[in-house]
């Protein structure tokens, strides 16, 4: 279920301005958005308290994808301990790139669309937070992306773990303000780890996060999803997905983290395990076929 429905539903012709709605200023924000595991360094994550540490800077070339207002730079350029001299950010706002690009001007900013993005070279580290969820072909863009990835890629996105990724407009979306339609996909998290293992990477921390907020059957909503869509069944979430490359070219190892209002649900805990043990340790490609557990 992975199909996109091309009609004026997704205008793609004028994106910039979609994605330029009133109180886009909330991206501004960096400390709340940023100060939570979403960036692409293994030793920083997960822990407000580690700015003051001063472990040893890291280095190398960064792209981030869904950049908005620059907010995840800022809060790295604060911390002193990321070298930011190679940095890129991908974003499809006229409002975010513009404040961007006024705010650092020393930075690479980019106004494209991702979907349609060519990578001309590849990075050490590329992440995003909460943008592909909303772009068409995510696990495509994850695939594309991560193998234009040398030492980690990080991930946060609205998931499920029961049943195929959907990214259909007709079935799941969001409606801005101005009327235009987004995506409002759920993504198999399992799918995107077996991506990311082919794609080289062979050491994953995923975070679970507490259920998802309800979404209405009203196609008038803010947030609407068809009423075939069971999202209970399909256990639906946010996860956070961090990758990285072993050098000894090791099996497959996940470990996950579940937040703290998940700890009692030992059926949810149980089953998330027995996926994990299902394609941990395994040299072999498919490792996880999503039709195996498909919501009847």
């Amino acid at each position: 279920m992975n199909k996109i429905i091309k009609s004026d539903m997704y205008k793609t012709q004028h994106l910039e301005d979609t994605w330029s709605f009133d109180h886009y200023d909330k991206y501004k924000n960096a400390i709340t958005t940023w100060s939570w595991a979403c960036l692409p360094f293994g030793e920083y994550r997960n822990c407000k308290s580690m700015w003051s540490k001063a472990p040893t800077k890291t280095s190398g070339s960064i792209l981030e994808i869904g950049s908005a207002e620059g907010g995840a730079y800022d809060f790295m350029n604060n911390s002193g301990l990321i070298d930011l001299s190679d940095y890129t950010g991908l974003e499809i706002s006229q409002v975010g790139h513009e404040y961007a690009k006024k705010k650092f001007p020393a930075v690479n900013w980019e106004q494209v669309d991702v979907t349609q993005y060519e990578l001309n070279r590849k990075y050490d580290y590329i992440f995003e937070r909460i943008s592909i969820h909303h772009m068409p072909e995510p696990l495509s863009i994850i695939n594309r992306f991560s193998k234009n990835t040398n030492k980690a890629f990080s991930a946060i996105f609205r998931s499920c773990l029961n049943g195929e990724t959907i990214s259909d407009l007709s079935i799941a979306r969001f409606r801005h303000p101005n009327g235009d339609y987004v995506f409002l996909n759920i993504i198999n998290v399992f799918e995107v780890i077996e991506i990311l293992y082919q794609n080289g990477f062979n050491r994953i921390s995923l975070f679970h996060g507490p259920l998802h907020e309800k979404i209405f059957h009203d196609s008038l909503a803010h947030q609407y999803i068809s009423p075939d869509i069971n999202l209970k069944k399909r256990i639906v979430s946010r996860s956070y997905v961090f990758a990285t490359k072993s050098n000894d070219n090791s099996p497959l190892k996940i470990a996950p983290v579940y937040a703290k209002t998940l700890i009692l649900n030992r059926k949810l805990i149980t089953l998330v395990n027995d996926r994990i043990k299902r394609m941990c340790g395994k040299r072999e490609r498919v490792l996880y076929e999503s039709n195996d557990y498909k919501i009847k």
